[in-house]
């Protein structure tokens, strides 16, 4: 899933306007930038899940007693998603978000259990 955007590079944040797609359109110094949603077809995707599993996400581990146990704060928090997401210069972050939700991915845990298996 690809969503068209305009980016600003060193311009005003004043000099926007919504076009009737639904696109923002930025006036000034533009790159155009297509971003993508996080989905389990991305290429990028065992890598993006790689880090969510490990320690800057929920940071599976097993315990003393042999028990799986992890990070999250479950609800509807993503924020390690979020973070991860943030660090791709190329992915939508809330489209992102808002497909794993959608997918039963409502919080970080979630998103590994029901949208990556």
């Amino acid at each position: 899933m690809i969503v068209n955007k305009r980016l600003l590079f060193g311009g005003c944040p004043r000099h926007t306007t919504t076009i009737t797609d639904g696109s923002l359109l930025l006036y000034g110094d533009t790159m155009d930038k297509t971003l993508e949603i996080m989905t389990p077809d991305h290429e990028k995707w065992e890598d993006f899940v790689a880090v969510l599993e490990g320690e800057d996400g929920c940071s599976f581990f097993e315990d003393e007693k042999g028990k799986t146990t992890w990070k999250c704060k479950g609800g509807n928090d993503q924020t390690f998603a979020r973070k991860i997401l943030s660090l791709y210069d190329d992915i939508d972050v809330e489209g992102s978000l808002k497909y794993f939700t959608e997918h039963g991915g409502h919080c970080d845990c979630e998103i590994l259990w029901n949208v990556h298996n």
